[in-house]
Parts: C-alpha cells; sequence; structure tokens
C-alpha cells in the first residue's frame, strides 16, 4: 500500500501498519484546531519571539 508521509511518500508491506498510521493521523486530526485558532496561535506566538 502507498501512504503518503509528511515527507514523502513509503510502501508498507502490511496492512497493520496503514492502519496504524492512519490512527496516528486521525488522533492529530481530532485535536487539532480549527484553521483560524492556529493562524490566531501562530500570529501570537511570532509576536512573543519578535517582540
Amino acid at each position: 500500500m502507498l501512504t503518503e508521509a509528511p515527507t514523502g511518500n513509503f510502501w508498507m508491506e502490511q496492512e497493520a501498519e496503514a492502519t496504524y498510521y492512519r490512527g496516528l493521523f486521525d488522533d492529530a486530526r481530532t485535536v487539532a484546531l480549527p484553521p483560524t485558532e492556529s493562524l490566531a496561535l501562530i500570529r501570537r506566538t511570532a509576536e512573543e519571539f519578535t517582540g
């Protein structure tokens, strides 16, 4: 099974591997902020570092 990853694509031999990584992706998506809140967090963080 060909799978996408942050650093590119790779081939998984076992369905269990694909299921594991799908679960990780679903978990990350579940806890991620909505786009507008993500942008606000990035802006606040950038302001903290640039002063």
